[in-house]
């Protein structure tokens, strides 16, 4: 499917591959130090179109890395940066963090665009540094600090 190309992750084979990796994420969530939100339209609350979530806290930095995925039906209508956006404030304002991280594929410009929309900076471009579904890819950086806000 089109919308886990430039994931680190394969699709999930089955519903137990997904049920397992949700139960891997409440445990994160509740052990701390990790935040995953499920993506949902305001009209249909309980269809997930997506998530967003930040992980690898560095405290020497107070920074975290974010990521996200939409369902392919989903892209080019602001959902992304709307999430990334409410995301964003919510980390650097009520949880404190000093800087937000977010990378993409290079191949992938769709992403960069929203972390822009978004008020993210870019940072560069690291050459075969990331590994997803396409191989080893060179990855665009960007980061969100507080003042940024």
């Amino acid at each position: 499917p089109d919308n886990v190309t430039y994931l680190i992750w394969p699709a999930h084979a089955d519903l137990s591959v997904t049920q397992a990796i949700l139960e891997r994420w409440v445990a994160a969530y509740q052990d701390g130090g990790t935040f995953i939100w499920a993506i949902t339209l305001k009209s249909q609350p309980d269809q997930v179109i997506g998530d967003i979530s930040a992980l690898d806290y560095v405290p020497a930095t107070n920074s975290m890395t974010i990521g996200y995925v939409l369902g392919r039906d989903y892209w080019g209508k602001g959902y992304m940066t709307q999430a990334l956006i409410a995301v964003s404030r919510f980390l650097l304002q009520e949880a404190d963090l000093n800087r937000l991280i977010a990378t993409h594929d290079t191949a992938n410009p769709g992403s960069g665009r929203v972390m822009q929309k978004a008020g993210f900076h870019f940072e560069g471009i690291l050459r075969k540094s990331m590994h997803n579904n396409q191989g080893i890819v060179d990855s665009a950086h960007y980061s969100l600090l507080k003042f940024d806000l």
